[in-house]
């Protein structure tokens, strides 16, 4: 066996050449440090920085470090840093990672660069101070959920032709933005995503949209008018105020406008937080084609704080109900002329029984879920009931039902559900099917009177004169 040893005397300085470091060893190993960074090596042999320790004002982050191309800044690499206000990043980062500077409070400006692909959650957060406009590159295909929020000094965002979504919270309380254009390859507007824009006066939207959440513009204070591309196949604008296509459902009214409005006589949907937040809208007129009024459609309105649109706990608006006190009980009649009660609208009251009159046409998601003490429904046959109308509220036993068996027939053909289809509801039929009298034929003398004795069918019809 063959051994050697190495001795090396006669130096006092001692110096090795630094070979590059692979991908491989760099997992191994990291992060590597260089200067103020810290950073791995990618597969590709092209770095990430993980971190920067330093507290200069202006950072020009290197283009190369240590011979590898910067590609990438990694998850929190900045993250609260309180120092910094400017930063230059390199053309070929291709990835601005998740909350990467979030909380830089005095950072006030930002370029992308032209060949990001992707911006992460939170990847610009609480940057308190970043102002002017920000362009998002036409090579940006991903923007994550937050990436702007708390940019309250942002006026201006520039929408590149890369993107398809507008995520959760992208640009929540940007409280400077003061106009924004969906450009044609948007497809989807997320949750909140301008919400709390105090200063957006206007919103155009481009061809290519085909969702916007219920919550997407939420206490826009100055917010009064949506505009719509007339190519659009799913959204149309009438007056400033967002539609389907068809004009058919009022998707979005404005929440920066005030006084009274009339909804188009051709809606027949009013959808969820339509006029939410909308502080300044007094006073509405709804005509008798509307049939769903959707949860939380009016909620935040001043229409909840005049008492004329309230009676004995119940709250109209036209001929709709709206919402109810969750104290209402006892048996409650429903004012002939309604034709809709909206969704939700009388859910969770202590009402034990629910008179509904002949005019009304529809009856809505949980508009009587969660009674629990409502055991009697009066009622006439209604074109629509949701399916979970009465939802939670097991205690119904008995209908009575103003119409004959045949026309109940017809009813429950199309509302075989809870609880018109229970084997533990009793329905009981109050209109009057034939009369017959004891006497075929009779004659009466002038100034005579004679009882005659009538046979009312069913036995059970009430409140009919005879």
């Amino acid at each position: 066996m063959l051994s050697a040893t190495l001795m090396i005397t006669g130096f006092t300085n001692l110096s090795f050449a630094a070979w590059p470091v692979s991908a491989e060893d760099a997992e191994v190993n990291s992060p590597l440090v260089s200067g103020n960074y810290q950073y791995n090596i990618l597969k590709d042999n092209t770095i990430e920085i993980t971190k920067y320790d330093g507290i200069d004002n202006n950072v020009v982050i290197p283009d190369t470090i240590d011979g590898y191309y910067v590609t990438s800044i990694g998850e929190s690499a900045f993250r609260l840093n309180k120092t910094l206000e400017s930063v230059s990043i390199p053309e070929r980062v291709t990835k601005i990672g998740e909350r990467a500077f979030e909380g830089c409070t005095n950072l006030n400006s930002i370029a992308i660069p032209k060949n990001v692909i992707t911006i992460g959650d939170y990847a610009f957060s609480s940057c308190e101070k970043l102002s002017g406009s920000i362009v998002i590159p036409d090579s940006v295909t991903t923007v994550g959920l937050s990436a702007f929020k708390g940019c309250q000094l942002l006026e201006e965002v520039i929408i590149g032709k890369g993107l398809s979504s507008i995520t959760s919270q992208v640009f929540y309380q940007c409280s400077s933005l003061q106009s924004i254009v969906i450009p044609n390859n948007i497809t989807d507007i997320g949750w909140y995503s301008f919400g709390s824009c105090y200063s957006l006066t206007d919103i155009t939207i481009g061809d290519g949209v085909e969702k916007i959440d219920t919550f997407a513009f939420p206490y826009c204070s100055s917010l009064t008018t949506i505009n719509v591309s007339e190519n659009n196949a799913n959204f149309s604008s009438i007056d400033g105020v967002l539609f389907n296509k068809a004009g058919t459902s009022l998707l979005y009214y404005p929440s920066g406008r005030s006084g009274h409005y009339t909804v188009p006589e051709k809606v027949t949907i009013i959808y969820d937080n339509a006029f939410y937040s909308c502080t300044g809208l007094n006073s509405i007129t709804l005509s008798d084609n509307v049939r769903t009024i959707c949860r939380g459609a009016f909620e935040g309105t001043a229409l909840y704080n005049d008492e004329t649109n309230w009676e004995n706990g119940v709250l109209y608006v036209g001929n709709h109900i709206i919402d109810a006190q969750k104290t209402l009980s006892g048996v409650y009649a429903v004012k002939e002329g309604i034709v809709s009660i909206g969704e939700a609208a009388l859910g969770g009251t202590q009402i034990t029984g629910i008179v509904l009159p002949k005019s009304l046409k529809a009856i809505n998601w949980h508009s009587f879920s969660n009674c629990e003490s409502l055991e009697s429904i009066y009622m006439e046959s209604v074109d629509y009931v949701s399916a979970s109308a009465f939802e939670s509220s097991q205690n119904i036993k008995t209908i009575y039902y103003h119409g004959t068996q045949n026309e109940w027939n017809q009813f429950l053909a199309n509302h075989r559900f809870y609880p018109f289809n229970s084997k533990n509801v009793t329905i009981i039929f109050t209109a009057v099917e034939d009369i017959s009298l004891d006497n075929t034929a009779i004659t009466i003398d002038p100034g005579d009177s004679k009882n005659l004795i009538a046979h009312i069918t069913p036995v059970t019809a009430i409140n009919q004169n005879v």
